[in-house]
């Protein structure tokens, strides 16, 4: 969304929000959120405190106008579902850099690194790929190999 769709928006919903102590942000607030948009860049973008932003988007009306737009288009789940990622890298950035605690700094940094890099898998490697589908042959064959392997030691 660009800066003069704000803008635009911003005037639309200067004109709607006069109900119960809404701001003219407030709905501008959720159509970004359901743009996609994080709540970093929503907070940056109309200049108000993350935390403002956060709960607008909770509130009853912002839920309510979530689910409508919910009901119209499946796919807002996914922009949701990513901008809170991004703001779930914000806010480990800031507990990395400002929590009180060492721990929490810790455990932020750590968490930032590994998901960052990549933390490593545990991996199951296949030797045999041949399987059997009938277990009683399958030990039967290896109790053979067995056999034939302390046969071969006893020569």
């Amino acid at each position: 969304m660009s800066n003069n769709q704000v803008a635009d928006l911003i005037r639309v919903t200067s004109s709607s929000s006069a109900q119960y102590g809404e701001k003219p942000w407030h709905r501008l607030a959720v159509r970004l959120h359901l743009e996609g948009w994080p709540n970093h860049d929503i907070a940056n973008e109309l200049r108000q405190p993350i935390a403002d932003i956060a709960e607008v988007i909770t509130t009853k009306d912002g839920k309510k106008e979530i689910a409508k737009a919910l009901e119209e288009d499946e796919k807002v789940v996914i922009k949701i579902l990513e901008a809170a990622g991004i703001d779930s890298i914000y806010t480990l950035i800031r507990l990395r850099d400002g929590a009180k605690t060492e721990s929490v700094r810790y455990n932020a940094a750590k968490t930032l690194l590994e998901h960052g890099q990549g933390k490593p898998l545990a991996k199951i490697q296949q030797i045999n790929e041949e399987f059997s589908r009938d277990p009683q042959a399958e030990a039967e064959k290896i109790r053979e190999e067995l056999l034939l392997r302390q046969q071969t030691k006893q020569a």
